[in-house]
């Protein structure tokens, strides 16, 4: 079935947010990334499998929430629009969950989430990790996951935390770059990673 989702990429670039070329409608929440023009912007949106359609979508950074309704919806009355009040909290509920995980995406490519263990501070004693690897894999975390422990890395690295953090922000300029442009680098990425995370994360 084809949707005319054009209003809803409207109602997007009008909060400044770049819409994917193309709008998939199947009740799941889907992390983009865009350019943006002071860097790339953790974003995402959720449109309702059914019609009407209504969408929700998110701008991590800037904290903008927004929630888009089509014509058709807008149309009914509010006790019909009461009918659709549990699709709207389940839809609200995947975009908190999925937003509680770290995700990393190129334009309109969804890669795999960032080990969850990389929001931890390293505990292993004698492990000697080079700041740019630290930072780059920082980096991969939401701004909401890095801030939970922006002060303990800071402390580990023996640096203030708006150092790190301003550190932290260029490497996600530089994220959509080399290693993640194309799968058999998104596969090295995510294997170093892993790498890092078995290192730098394991208990004493």
């Amino acid at each position: 079935m084809k949707h005319d989702l054009e209003p809803l990429k409207s109602h997007m670039r009008k909060n400044k947010i770049t819409p994917p070329d193309k709008i998939i409608v199947d009740d799941e929440w889907h992390p983009i990334i865009d350019p943006g023009a002071s860097g790339p912007e953790h974003c995402g949106y959720i449109v309702n499998k059914g019609e009407p359609h209504f969408a929700l979508y998110k701008s991590l950074e800037r904290g903008i929430t927004k929630r888009w309704e089509s014509d058709r919806f807008k149309s009914m009355s509010a006790s019909k629009k009461a009918q659709y009040d549990d699709v709207i909290t389940k839809m609200r509920k995947k975009r908190d969950e999925a937003l509680s995980v770290p995700q990393t995406a190129i334009g309109d490519k969804v890669l795999e989430p960032a080990p969850a263990v990389l929001a931890q501070v390293p505990q292993a004693k004698g492990i000697e990790l080079d700041d740019d690897t630290i930072v780059a894999q920082l980096s991969q975390l939401t701004p909401f996951a890095f801030d939970r422990v922006r002060s303990k890395w800071a402390a580990h690295m023996k640096v203030r935390p708006c150092v790190l953090e301003k550190a932290v922000k260029k490497a996600r300029t530089l994220s959509l770059s080399a290693s993640f442009k194309t799968e058999a680098g998104h596969v090295a990425a995510q294997q170093q990673l892993l790498d890092f995370s078995a290192k730098a994360c394991s208990p004493e």
